[in-house]
């Protein structure tokens, strides 16, 4: 029993108070595990600081207390695993749970992974205020959450306890990384109760109504700096379901799709257990995806994920008594429906009892995931791949998504376009292999209009992929080029050539000039209404400092600036603008279609199209 108790503040996690509690104690942390929370055997293992484990035990001997909390509410508030829920598969909470809910050395213990992390993270001014009204420093569990980098409250960076303590100066993040911050901050405080299946499923559809792949999403959220490129890599790995780096690249785009966490529970579904007792246990309670059960046999009162029941794990007061064979073999008995078993004596390698087929496995991981036979996979992707298509030209099989009956789902790349669609059987028999995601590209992209960054207006005349398209430039001439570059107002040096040979203009003297040729920036070739050529620079042609020869003593005309005030152009996102007062050609306004106005905007990015709307 401890002496002097205190409770945890509201948002610290689980770890950091068991050190206070110590401290308060005069003990080691060491020595508070072992004695008093029940952690006798685990002498040879080092300590962690994301989860406290044997939660179970702890609580059920503690209840003599008000002030020490429930199980459910360390769980919620003073660990990351509530709001790390949907991000998670089922089977991956289920592993969660149970590793701080049991003793490691439990029998039958199959929950063993890694630190999530190895050191704290502290923000300088959360610690300043903890010191003040604590009287000492405070771990916060949202400054804990992976991929988060800056403090919710405050939006400083956060730092390495280490970092912290040799006095490293704050820094302030950026607007992105507090954005992402208090998405993570209010999941944390309203937990939504899915899993990474749901939400997977859920961003698919929904970037599929804005027309673009789950690869295309990572790409459009790289680019509006929610995401690195390293983040990408991991999210697009496809040699594994879930992995705790994609978990953390994925926590930086659902701010990007979704906003706002009430939008984010309005669109994902809820996880459902339909059959979570069963005839060994009896369902008391439920409470979020954390559910209390009362064993059948020995009429203990546990807690359990309804995963872990389905995967096998038996009561822990009657898994005391059975040897590790027995519970081993209701792990087998439940996975992939009884057609494995173990090919070697340290259940290292699973054999497939129907094809043979023998893998190396984890226990510790496999038995949280539902388990396909990767030979019988590969055969079967073969199969389909000669329907499909048998040269493996265009289209080439992935994997098989999932199979009822004699209907099955099959996910396809789409060779050299740079993405993935999923088609099913029935289509495939009814009208054969088509990509869906391109034919609803083509439906959606074709008449696309955008200002590119020369202030040009390019239309999508021809769309065949994201990676080939057709393109009509202001002056009529058509050239291919990617979805992506065209987003972005890009082509090749070639494209941009051929796009400003034409272009027409009128120089300072109203003499109507047009370029005939294109060397670079600096060397062109303009003609004249008499066919006089001179060469110059693009920006002079921009200018209208182009002058006739002979003219170029002659004081140029001078500008009509009321003549300006009314003038329309779009900028590179495509929205119109019109000149409201031209004060000079560095000072005027713009105003958009919504009525905002953009004050103090230099003429010549006007121009462009390099005006951005202000925010509201």
């Amino acid at each position: 029993m401890i002496t002097i108790l205190e409770k945890p503040v509201s948002d610290e996690m689980a770890t950091s108070w068991a050190a206070h509690i110590a401290k308060l104690n005069g003990m080691s942390l060491y020595k508070l595990y072992q004695w008093h929370f029940g952690m006798n055997r685990r002498s040879n293992r080092s300590l962690r600081i994301d989860y406290l484990q044997n939660l179970e035990y702890l609580c059920r001997m503690e209840q003599r207390s008000n002030i020490f909390p429930s199980l459910e509410e360390i769980l919620k508030n003073h660990t990351d695993l509530y709001a790390s829920l949907p991000l998670m598969t089922e089977g991956i909470q289920a592993k969660h749970f149970e590793h701080c809910l049991r003793h490691p050395g439990h029998p039958g213990n199959i929950s063993g992974m890694k630190p999530l992390f190895t050191e704290y993270r502290v923000c300088p001014l959360c610690a300043a205020e903890d010191r003040k009204q604590h009287g000492r420093l405070v771990m916060h569990v949202p400054h804990q959450m992976p991929s988060v980098h800056v403090c919710w409250k405050h939006g400083v960076r956060l730092q390495k306890l280490s970092d912290y303590n040799k006095g490293s100066v704050e820094q302030y993040g950026g607007e992105r990384e507090q954005e992402i911050a208090v998405f993570w901050h209010e999941l944390y405080q309203n937990p939504v109760m899915t899993s990474y299946e749901l939400v997977k499923d859920n961003m698919t559809k929904l970037l599929e109504d804005r027309g673009m792949s789950l690869n295309e999403g990572y790409l459009a959220a790289a680019a509006d700096g929610y995401l690195e490129k390293e983040d990408i890599q991991k999210l697009s790995a496809k040699n594994v379901a879930w992995k705790y780096q994609k978990m953390t690249a994925l926590l930086r785009v659902l701010p990007w799709l979704y906003k706002t966490v009430q939008n984010f529970r309005n669109h994902v579904p809820e996880m459902v257990f339909p059959n979570t007792g069963n005839d060994e246990f009896e369902v008391i309670k439920r409470e979020g995806p954390l559910f209390e059960y009362r064993c059948r046999t020995c009429g203990s009162v546990f807690h359990m994920h309804p995963k872990t029941v389905q995967v096998g794990v038996p009561c822990p007061d009657c898994a005391e008594k059975m040897n590790e064979a027995d519970i081993f073999e209701r792990y087998m008995k439940r996975l992939g429906d009884g057609q494995y078993e173990f090919a070697n004596e340290k259940r290292t390698m699973l054999r497939h009892k129907v094809c043979g087929g023998v893998v190396n496995i984890d226990v510790s991981t496999r038995f949280w995931a539902d388990m396909e036979c990767q030979q019988c996979q590969k055969r079967d992707i073969l199969d389909w791949q000669k329907i499909v298509d048998p040269d493996e030209k265009e289209y080439r099989v992935q994997r098989i998504i999932k199979e009822k009956g004699e209907r099955t789902e099959l996910e396809v790349e789409h060779i050299g376009h740079g993405h993935w669609f999923r088609i099913s059987s029935d289509y495939i028999r009814r009208y054969g292999v088509s990509c869906t995601v391109c034919a609803k590209h083509a439906k959606e992209r074709v008449g696309m209009t955008i200002i590119n960054k020369q202030g040009k207006r390019m239309t999508i005349i021809a769309y065949r992929s994201n990676l080939d398209m057709d393109v009509e430039l202001e002056n009529g001439h058509v050239i291919q080029m990617t979805y992506a570059n065209f987003l972005k107002g890009l082509g090749s040096r070639k494209d941009k050539i051929q796009g400003i040979i034409g272009e027409k203009g009128v120089n300072r003297h109203g003499w109507e000039m047009e370029i005939v040729a294109y060397r670079t920036i600096t060397d062109i070739d303009v003609r004249f209404y008499d066919g006089t050529i001179v060469k110059t620079t693009y920006e002079k042609f921009q200018r209208g400092t182009v002058f006739y020869p002979g003219d170029e003593e002659r004081p140029p005309r001078p500008i009509n600036t009321k003549g300006r005030i009314g003038e329309v152009n779009y900028n590179t996102k495509g929205e119109r603008m019109v000149i409201i007062a031209y004060r000079n050609a560095r000072d005027i306004d713009v105003q958009f279609d919504d009525g905002t106005i953009k004050e103090h905007v230099i003429y010549d990015a006007f121009k462009k199209g390099h005006v951005r709307k202000p925010k509201k």
